[in-house]
């Protein structure tokens, strides 16, 4: 963790989100000097995260660890040759991990790393976190979102009652 007493971490949740990839083995050269021997495999399906043309994403209702169990990823092999046998291949990453949440990223970051600072929350380390979720926060969008503003505005000023609203005005215009 970072060396700070407290670390209130915002991020935007359940939003598909890049989270892997599928691939198969080519079965024919083009040019030898461009050949690759895997392509993105537009037929693989998981039963967590939705796949298009050998993209998979995470959604609101992909099953996310536990986020004080610690990942132990297994790596198959077999997987980028022969997935068919391991077609949850994308959840058994986390084969060891306790499967609780259901969320997904802010449609740049998946919600694994957006929520990793949640971690840190242990007698191990001298640190307070808080995580704050917002729904379909967007990644590069959420610098303007009024609801990021007042949660910045409220932690700066130690102003923490949830239920008032609080209203910025100024004479400069907003861009």
């Amino acid at each position: 963790p970072p060396p700070v007493a407290r670390l209130v971490n915002v991020y935007g949740i359940n939003l598909p989100t890049e989270a892997g990839y599928a691939f198969r083995v080519k079965t024919a050269a083009i040019n030898s000097c461009l050949y690759t021997k895997f392509k993105l495999d537009n037929t693989f399906r998981n039963g967590t995260h939705k796949c298009v043309d050998g993209v998979a994403y995470e959604n609101k209702y992909t099953c996310q660890q536990d986020s004080h169990t610690q990942i132990q990823q297994t790596f198959n092999p077999d997987w980028a040759t022969d997935h068919a046998s391991t077609d949850l291949a994308l959840t058994n990453v986390y084969s060891h991990a306790v499967l609780k949440v259901q969320a997904s990223g802010d449609g740049t970051v998946t919600y694994l790393s957006l929520n990793y600072p949640e971690r840190w929350i242990s007698d191990a380390y001298d640190i307070e976190v808080e995580n704050i979720e917002f729904e379909k926060m967007e990644h590069r969008e959420m610098l303007g979102d009024e609801r990021l503003i007042d949660v910045l505005i409220r932690k700066a000023t130690h102003l923490i009652e949830p239920d008032k609203s609080l209203h910025i005005s100024s004479s400069l215009p907003i861009k």
